[in-house]
């Protein structure tokens, strides 16, 4: 019985063995054979294949070169890893969530190599009291669908300024208003060092409406704290700002004012757009509107003035019962052309407006007729003259006496 249950432990170690071994040899098959990393266009040192750390600092640069090769020594087509990736991890360094880049797809046959260039950028907002770790992984498969893998890990390590105060958002919204349009100014700041800060001062100003704020404040050096970043607003009111494009300026002073930092936004202002009159006028806004009277030295033709100054001592003429004066009977006519046309213009000017009586019109009409057919009249009384003349000429000539 004891002997049955040790032959028992025995196949299951070997058959342990045997899978394992068969999963080195084929992670074996797909290998990294050597890498480089930069930080921030420095190449750090200390790194190898089998491991190191690596020091960054918030929103950091990491270029990654790594080469990759396919260990198989056979040209059979069952020895081609094909659908390789290469993914590059920095774990749980994003608020705790994972930031992952990935390459291009791409095969690679028997005893080839391929070098592989890939960017990873740490985050601005980042906790430097805890490590992190940068994971290279390659996975591929043959024909067959076997998986082929390979790993290399790295420790991160942050490294935060003493003081290190940014402004990451200074921005107008909407950037681009009427001249009825409000706008805000939105600032954001955080604090990206490893130290505390007090008194940090923000001021906004603009060259025409001066200073839109001063704001004074603390900043804490915990990420995870509320008071790590500072946000505020200003509003732009409507029509504060002629039209045109409008630069505000954002300084940031902290470290008893022995740094700095400064954004610039603009605000652009159109004009208004104008309103086109409307085609109808109403009623009140007619009546209320001034109209110039025309003298009467500019109504009447020259032989009226004449008349008028050989009469100028004879009373002016009353008005008859059946007659309405000449202002009544104006205003009278702008009523009904305003109640019965909605076509009526806008405007009523000196050029537009006839205060002529309805008779002086019509005669006005009859005159205009009788010199457009005066013409015609000359012509027929000419031809008339030409023929009666030809007749008579006609005549003499008939009634000459004949010499014999």
């Amino acid at each position: 019985m004891n002997r049955n249950i040790v032959l028992g432990i025995s196949l299951i170690l070997v058959c342990t063995l045997v899978v394992l071994s068969s999963a080195v040899a084929q992670a074996s098959m797909l290998q990294f054979t050597d890498i480089e990393i930069k930080v921030d266009n420095e190449r750090e040192v200390g790194i190898d294949l089998f491991g190191g750390t690596i020091d960054v600092k918030p929103e950091s640069t990491l270029e990654l070169k790594v080469s990759l090769e396919n260990k198989f020594t056979s040209q059979d087509a069952l020895t081609e890893i094909r659908s390789t990736e290469i993914t590059a991890t920095l774990e749980e360094i994003d608020d705790g969530d994972d930031l992952d880049w990935k390459s291009e797809s791409f095969d690679l046959k028997a005893g080839r190599q391929k070098i592989i260039k890939q960017t990873v950028r740490v985050p601005l907002i980042v906790n430097q009291n805890r490590p992190f770790r940068l994971l290279l992984e390659a996975e591929g498969r043959d024909r067959n669908g076997t998986t082929y893998t390979d790993r290399l890990d790295y420790n991160i390590h942050i490294e935060k300024d003493a003081h290190d105060v940014r402004i990451i958002e200074a921005a107008a919204d909407p950037a681009q208003v009427d001249c009825a349009t409000k706008s805000n100014v939105a600032i954001v700041v955080i604090n990206a060092g490893e130290s505390e800060e007090k008194d940090v001062n923000i001021v906004a100003s603009n060259m025409l409406l001066g200073t839109l704020f001063n704001e004074t404040f603390d900043l804490s050096d915990d990420v995870r704290d509320a008071d790590n970043e500072f946000k505020t607003h200003y509003t732009i009111p409507a029509g504060s700002l002629p039209s045109g494009k409008h630069d505000v300026f954002v300084r940031l002073n902290y470290n008893d004012n022995k740094k700095s930092d400064e954004r610039v936004t603009s605000v652009t202002v159109t004009p208004c757009a104008t309103t086109a009159p409307s085609s109808a006028v109403s009623k009140t806004a007619m009546e209320t509107m001034p109209v110039t009277a025309t003298s009467e030295q500019e109504q009447q033709p020259p032989s009226s003035q004449a008349g008028e100054k050989a009469g100028a001592a004879m009373p002016a003429e009353e008005p008859s019962a059946f007659e309405e004066p000449r202002e009544q009977t104006f205003q009278k006519s702008q009523s009904v052309i305003l109640e019965g046309n909605s076509y009526a213009p806008a405007i009523l000017s000196k050029s537009t407006v006839s205060r002529t009586p309805a008779g002086r019109s019509s005669t006005a009409r009859v005159s205009n007729l009788l010199k457009h057919d005066s013409l015609w009249m000359i012509f027929f009384i000419v031809g008339d003259v030409i023929l009666v003349v030809s007749a008579c000429v006609v005549f003499a000539w008939a009634r000459r006496p004949r010499s014999r």
